[in-house]
Parts: structure tokens; sequence; C-alpha cells
């Protein structure tokens, strides 16, 4: 206890940077704080004799007619000196830790059973921006599992990478696939469009509002909820946390070969099938055995939006669809009274030979024309 006594008196010296003391003394609290909140979820974490001390001074508080609602609450240290540093000895332990993460689980775990109108989560809700690095990106992600909506803002993730015009707006199947395969459980449309907002989101700063309307999508609050409620119930909370970190990682470490997918939307926004390249590509369809093929401009649209989904590494419900805007307003009811149907035969292979021989043609044809300027 001396020797963290001498660690605070340094961090109040001119010593050392006034950012830097503010976010050890935050830290300190705000465990200091979730020990006390759960205890004794934490005793076996204490030292022994800062263990012993707290846990007499907790028990003695709690026996008190208002003392449960101070430990549920804690503002402030204990005015008992010897009491006081035994909290912020046993905070100073788990701060300290290598795995810090590992230390903190059970404790923010412990809080959410405890069924109370304001938790230790919601209040390092309020602080995290004031808080360390290593403390906000240790217990960030299972927090943001539980607390804030989709307006929320949170400040950038500490990486020196992608942008978040490298960020696809609908995230790839495969990478889906290699990242998230034990993300079991949850809608995988709704995976793979939350898991881009929230890598925008890592890379921009912000709140997931922001992060979508960068991207070009919506993402309604009952998303985030959704996520939450798959995540709560599961061992490991941080699953879908784990996952995107490690895809961040990886876009970090390969961000010279990164697509800026904002240049392609833009690109696309007002872009579709002329006419001519339209007779092109239909002219090699292969011809049916049965009914001809009709190739009018609600399929002609059709075919616009994949080929902007598959450049854009857009989903097709955000695709812009300029075509069906210049229609009159009965054709613009028939088309998108069609446009699922239609979506679906031309993405699910087998299903239509006509439509599976279109799609392979426009995925050649979207794939010879990745780098093509089509604002002009």
């Amino acid at each position: 206890m001396l020797s963290l006594q001498a660690r605070i008196l340094r961090h109040l010296s001119l010593d050392i940077p006034q950012r830097e003391a503010s976010e050890y003394f935050t830290d300190l609290q705000l465990v200091a704080a979730l020990v006390c909140m759960t205890w004794p979820e934490a005793q076996h974490q204490a030292p022994l004799i800062a263990g012993s001390i707290a846990n007499r001074y907790l028990r003695d508080l709690a026996a008190q007619p208002t003392g449960s609602h101070r430990v549920h609450t804690f503002t402030a240290l204990p005015v008992d000196a010897i009491a006081a540093a035994a909290l912020l000895r046993i905070a100073q332990s788990v701060l300290d830790s290598e795995d810090l993460r590992a230390h903190l689980v059970p404790l923010v775990l412990r809080d959410r059973t405890l069924n109370r109108t304001t938790t230790w989560s919601e209040r390092f809700a309020r602080q995290q921006d004031a808080c360390s690095s290593r403390l906000r990106e240790a217990v960030a992600p299972l927090t943001h599992a539980i607390t804030g909506g989709t307006s929320t803002r949170r400040p950038p993730a500490q990486h020196a990478g992608f942008a978040p015009e490298h960020v696809p707006a609908f995230l790839p199947e495969a990478w889906a696939d290699h990242y998230f395969q034990k993300c079991d459980g949850v809608s995988p449309r709704l995976l793979r469009r939350t898991a881009s907002v929230r890598l925008a989101q890592m890379a921009m700063g912000g709140s997931l509002d922001q992060a979508a309307d960068f991207l070009g999508i919506h993402i309604p609050s009952s998303a985030t909820g959704a996520i939450r409620r798959w995540a709560h119930p599961k061992l490991d909370v941080f699953e879908f946390d784990t996952a995107l970190h490690a895809l961040a990682t990886d876009l970090d470490q390969h961000v010279l070969r990164l697509p800026d997918y904002r240049h392609r939307r833009q690109a696309l926004q007002n872009w579709h099938l002329d006419e001519q390249s339209w007779h092109e590509l239909t002219s090699n369809v292969p011809p049916s055995s049965t009914t001809p093929a009709r190739y009018d401009d609600l399929k002609r649209h059709i075919a616009s939006i994949f080929i902007w989904s598959r450049i854009t590494q857009g989903e097709h419900l955000f695709a812009p669809r300029p075509m069906e805007a210049s229609q009159e307003f009965q054709t613009q009811k028939w088309w998108r009274s069609r446009r699922n149907t239609m979506w679906c035969l031309l993405t699910n292979p087998g299903v239509s030979p006509h439509y599976s021989a279109l799609a392979e043609l426009l995925t050649e044809y979207a794939d010879q024309h990745l780098n093509c300027d089509f604002s002009r």
C-alpha cells in the first residue's frame, strides 16, 4: 500500500503528463467501483491483506440500513484510510494484470446479474472517453454489447490502418464465413450489416448512425438490440467483438490492397446499364429450350443493381435506383412488387438456368469494370 501511495503521488506531480495522470485516476476509480459493486467476485484476485480489509469493510457496510445502496452505487471511496487503501490496492492489482480483459470479464458479468437500475457498465459508458485506451479496449466490447444505442458516440479505435472508405457497406460473405463462423444463432444479414457499420465506426469514431450514413445504409436501433439480445446469454459475450477485432487487425495489415468502396459508391450513384451494353450482355445468354426469355427494362434495372452490389460490395436493398425513379408511379409500383422475386432468381444458382447464366455474365462484366470511372 505504501508503494501504491508513492505511485499515486507520482501521478500528482509534474513528472507525469496531465492526460496520462487523469486517465490513471479515472481507471483506478472505475475499477475500484467495479470491485466494490460486485464484491466478493474479485476477492480471489485481491492481495491477501487488502482482500481481508475490503471484505470486512464491505460486509459491515452492507449490514447498515443504507449500506446496500452505497455498495451498489459507489460514488466515493471510504472515509477510513485503511479501507480506501485496500480497495485501491485491489483495483491496482486488477489493472496491473497482464490479461486485463480476463480479470474484468467476471466482474462485469456479475454486475449484469444484479438487476440494478444503474449498472457499472452504464457508468463506464459515460466515462470511457476519460479512461486509458488499455482499459477502454478491454472493457468496451462487453459494455457496448449491452449499453448504448445507434446514436451513442464513441472515439475511433486505437489502430493505424484502414479508413472508413475501405469498409464495404455489406460485409462480404467470405469475410463473414472466415471471421464470424462461431457466431451462430444470429441472422447472417444482420451480422454482416452490423459488422460493416461497426468497422466503419471503429475507423471514424462517432455513432453507429453516423457510420451507417457514411456507408449509405440505414441500421435501426432494433438491429443493435438484436445483437445485444443474442450476445447476452452467451458464455463468450466477446464472441462478436473478438471476431470483429481480428478482422480489423487483418485489414490494418493489408490496407494498401483495400479498395476505396466509398469512391465506388459515389461513382455508381446515378449509373445503370445502358441499352447497348444490356443488349451485348444478353446476346451471350444461351436461349431457353422452352419459353423465350424477356429482356425488358425491369430486368435491366435488376441487373444494374446486381452489378452495383458486386462492385461496391453493398447490400442490394440500399442500391440506388435511377431507372426506377424515372418511371411513372404505377410502373414503379409494379417494379417494386417484382423486384425481390427477380433478385432471388438472379442470386440463387440452380433455381433457374436462365437467371444463373445471366448472373455469371453480370459477374464477369462487373469484375471487368471494377476500376472504371462510371461517373463519366
